[in-house]
């Protein structure tokens, strides 16, 4: 019998509800699944619960053999929560919008906004000025679709906000990166030393860059 389908709330998602839902969709075998379940070490840490899946290149069900990369964990997981970008003028996206919400909105769904500098440098600058703020950095480095290079954090009233550059260009002829070019790091100094084809993450100030920690 399949998995039940967890509920969602408006929080992050963890190791269980994903392999259940990996298993529901026939992905990945349940007794693996269950293996990766008993690893408690697993559940610590600021990673998000994809990539550790992926750090345990668990084998496709349906494609014996094969591994379950990143980039193809977070394809169906984009599609399996009703993941959609909204794009206007020549920026990758502009609005992305999530589904599974199992209940009446209340409003309150907004998840972040993002803002666009024109440098790179300004992002650099923006995650020393929070730092000594004291603010709650959230998140740095790269994500996925758009491969924007980006600092997020709250604001002191707890919004979730980001400062971001780079963010992809998509032509007339409406082509986009594929998923296989994402690259998804957690610090900025990753993002510039890997960036994906095309990208030049170069700094006017290299001081800006912080030592390996």
């Amino acid at each position: 019998m399949a998995a039940a389908e967890p509920k969602v709330t408006d929080r992050r998602l963890t190791i269980v509800e994903l392999l259940d839902w990996m298993v529901a969709d026939g992905l990945v075998e349940a007794g693996a699944a269950e293996q990766v379940k008993k690893e408690r070490r697993y559940y610590r840490g600021s990673q998000h619960p994809l990539e550790v899946i992926a750090d345990q290149k668990l084998k496709g069900a349906k494609a014996p053999g094969k591994v379950l990369s990143l980039e193809a964990l977070t394809e169906w997981l984009a599609k399996r929560v009703g993941m959609v970008f909204l794009r206007f003028g020549s920026d990758h996206h502009g609005v992305t919008l999530v589904g599974g919400l199992k209940e009446a909105s209340t409003g309150s769904e907004l998840h972040h906004l993002a803002f666009e500098v024109a440098t790179l440098d300004e992002v650099f600058r923006a995650r020393k000025h929070l730092r000594e703020l004291g603010a709650e950095i959230t998140f740095e480095g790269r994500r996925r679709a758009g491969v924007q290079i980006a600092v997020e954090f709250k604001d002191p009233d707890g919004h979730w906000l980001e400062i971001y550059w780079g963010l992809d260009q998509v032509g007339a002829d409406g082509q986009v990166r594929p998923a296989s070019e994402w690259r998804w790091l957690h610090t900025l100094e990753e993002a510039v030393a890997h960036a994906p084809p095309g990208q030049v993450p170069a700094l006017a100030d290299p001081s800006l860059l912080e030592p390996k920690r």
